[in-house]
């Protein structure tokens, strides 16, 4: 039975630091020094964009967005969205069109930039590739009370929400999703388009291909490669390599059968 301590507010498994702890890492004069939150050189960036902020997608990874641009200072102009019509509106805002219009997105992206919110790996690459190739800027979102070394890499078009932490080295791709509670360790590499979802924990120098997939509170021990487009299930302790194009699941993670 987990303690009370490690559980938060929603009875996931939570990840408590003490602010003693913080702010040692913080005043670090060896070259790993977190950046604090709400300081970075990112943060700052996105709180004088010049352009206001458009959301692609409004199911819970646009709307995680949103909450990521309203925390920090990021005006938001509205959505694109597949469900919804042009002319309806999603937490207060106004509803666009429709994300694949790249007519309508080119002739936005004038006065905007975007985050693609969307859940799946290759529905954020196939969108992301389509706005690249009319010059559409893609947008980063951290969420301000990210602990984040100065020497963490989080790419363009990458989100990386509430109370993760990125150790030193440790890097987020162009287009990945991280979500709240995520720990990257030392020199973890997550590739292009990969979703982390709440909670889970990739050890030092663990290697997550593109594409790939990790369900709730899923553990990635160290040295661990994991493939490309590779789903983790909810849970799973992966130790050892994992090649593509495969589920795993269970403790430890084993391969599902096709």
């Amino acid at each position: 039975m987990m303690p009370d301590s490690m559980v938060d507010e929603t009875g996931r498994p939570g990840y408590l630091i003490s602010a003693a702890i913080i702010q040692n890492l913080i005043n670090r004069d060896d070259g790993l020094a977190l950046k604090e939150p709400g300081r970075s050189t990112d943060q700052q960036e996105m709180a004088t964009m010049s352009k206001p902020l458009i959301i692609v997608g409004g199911g819970p990874v646009g709307r995680f967005a949103y909450d990521i641009a309203e925390a920090a200072g990021i005006p938001v102009r509205g959505f694109l969205d597949m469900q919804r019509p042009s002319g309806e509106t999603l937490e207060g805002l106004p509803v666009l069109g429709h994300p694949e219009d790249i007519a309508l997105v080119s002739s936005l992206s004038d006065s905007a930039v975007f985050y693609i919110g969307l859940g799946k790996p290759g529905d954020r690459r196939r969108l992301s590739e389509s706005y690249t190739s009319v010059g559409v800027k893609q947008q980063m979102l951290i969420h301000p009370s990210v602990v984040r070394s100065r020497n963490a890499i989080v790419r363009d078009g990458a989100m990386v929400n509430a109370f993760s932490y990125l150790h030193s080295g440790s890097h987020v791709g162009t287009g990945s999703m991280v979500e709240s509670h995520v720990a990257l360790g030392t020199d973890a590499h997550l590739g292009d388009f990969v979703s982390v979802t709440q909670g889970v924990m990739i050890a030092a120098r663990a290697r997550i291909a593109d594409d790939a997939y990790l369900g709730t509170g899923a553990v990635i021990l160290p040295d661990i490669t994991v493939g490309p487009r590779t789903i983790v299930g909810a849970g799973a302790v992966v130790s050892r390599d994992i090649e593509g194009d495969v589920t795993v699941v269970g403790v430890p993670a084993r391969r599902m059968p096709s």
